[in-house]
């Protein structure tokens, strides 16, 4: 077990490829950072539209939307930067505010040039 930051502990994984230990991911320490305070926490802007493959572009910056304050949280070399929004825009359910915000960062569905169908219902 090592010391990731006061309070976050891991247990590192080690890789055959590289030969070493390699760190937790960032989104992870995010994650268990709003679990002890309470906090949601979802993916924002061009980090969901990437994990929806709606995007080949991998974002730079880690941006995370929550419920919570605003802060940026530096681990291990990362700069994780956690966004208050409202709670409406983190949504419920397991995919769709990450669906929300790739679409929003995306510019919605004018600009997808008919990456997505969508099927409305009555």
């Amino acid at each position: 077990m090592q010391r990731l930051k006061a309070g976050i502990y891991y247990f590192p994984t080690h890789s055959r490829l590289l030969k070493r230990d390699v760190a937790v991911a960032p989104e992870k320490v995010a994650a268990a950072i709003a679990r002890k305070n309470g906090w949601t926490v979802e993916a924002s802007g061009a980090t969901a539209a990437n994990q929806l493959g709606l995007s080949t572009q991998v974002p730079a910056r880690i941006v995370l939307r929550t419920d919570g304050p605003s802060r940026t949280i530096d681990v291990g070399g990362w700069k994780i930067e956690l966004r208050h929004t409202v709670p409406r825009f983190l949504g419920r359910g397991r995919h769709s505010p990450r669906l929300l915000q790739g679409l929003r960062w995306m510019g919605g569905p004018y600009r997808l040039g008919g990456a997505v169908h969508i099927q409305y219902r009555r």
